[in-house]
């Protein structure tokens, strides 16, 4: 048994398809199905249940994922305390979800003031027990604050809407006046969609959402031609709108997004991931 194996295991768990795994591992789909047989043969027993075109874990392979995930995480942690005890700084992961317009900035000014330091990016999450990451930054409609979580940013959402919408000659717009809008808001439990219901809970109705969509420039767009009406977060998404077809408008009551930076207790803390709290902890200070 071997790292390789295991790897290979947890991207087929995580996938749920050996023909798609294989794609994402770049290999051929008959040699990560005989890497599978081999782990399985090694360890004497099926570690998969196989239906047609999908496999499932079974019960044993439902117990082999927990420690092959353990294992492997803790060979990343040997790693990283042997290159911190060598004095030397180990990579970090760093999975980013949320204030996207700010990661070109926050990768230039973190590899101007630490370049022995290779930053890898991704957009694991933190919720995914075989995510790859050793930090994670994501949006939330709650703070976050304890010891291995901080909040990064706060910011007040406004509504935004488009030019020709009645509402545009208030300037400040309570939730009782969007009953009859129809909403716009990210695909999923987002924490725009939360806050969306949330907003119009305090104005006694339930949102009328007839567009979840991929990215806020979509978003934008639709808002544009007068599709809809959306909660803007004031810092890291009103910077972006250059449309004139949008307006924005404040809300009678504070609605509130966060941006949160979380890493696992389990996890080994190095070095190199407290530099970059601490980068980050600054560079969205100033924001």
């Amino acid at each position: 048994m071997n790292t390789l194996q295991l790897t290979y295991f947890l991207k087929v768990c995580e996938i749920g398809q050996i023909s798609k795994a294989s794609k994402e591992l770049f290999i051929s789909q008959p040699s990560l199905s005989q890497t599978i047989k081999a782990l399985e043969k090694e360890i004497g027993t099926e570690l998969f249940t196989r239906n047609n075109n999908s496999i499932t874990l079974s019960e044993n392979g439902k117990i082999f994922r927990i420690y092959a995930e353990t294992a492997l995480a803790a060979l990343s942690d040997a790693h990283k305390a042997i290159q911190d005890n060598m004095g030397s700084l180990s990579n970090i992961k760093l999975s980013y979800r949320a204030a996207t317009s700010m990661l070109p900035g926050i990768v230039t000014e973190f590899k101007k003031n630490f370049p022995d330091i290779q930053l890898i990016i991704n957009q694991a999450d933190i919720k995914d027990t075989s995510a790859e990451a050793d930090l994670y930054v994501f949006a939330s409609d709650f703070e976050i604050n304890n010891d291995c979580s901080l909040t990064l940013l706060t910011e007040d959402c406004l509504i935004g809407m488009s030019v020709d919408n009645p509402l545009t000659t208030e300037k400040i717009i309570s939730p009782e006046m969007l009953k009859n809008e129809t909403f716009l808001t990210l695909q999923g439990n987002t924490p725009l969609s939360r806050l969306t219901h949330s907003l119009c809970e305090k104005g006694g109705f339930y949102p009328k959402v007839e567009l979840e969509l991929d990215t806020r420039e979509i978003i934008f767009s639709m808002i544009s031609i007068g599709a809809g009406v959306a909660l803007i977060p004031q810092k890291t998404w009103a910077p972006l709108i250059n449309n004139e077809q949008i307006v924005l408008r404040k809300l009678s009551t504070t609605t509130m997004r966060y941006i949160i930076l979380q890493w696992k207790n389990s996890a080994y803390f190095s070095k190199g991931m407290k530099l970059m709290i601490e980068f980050l902890k600054n560079y969205f200070a100033n924001k």
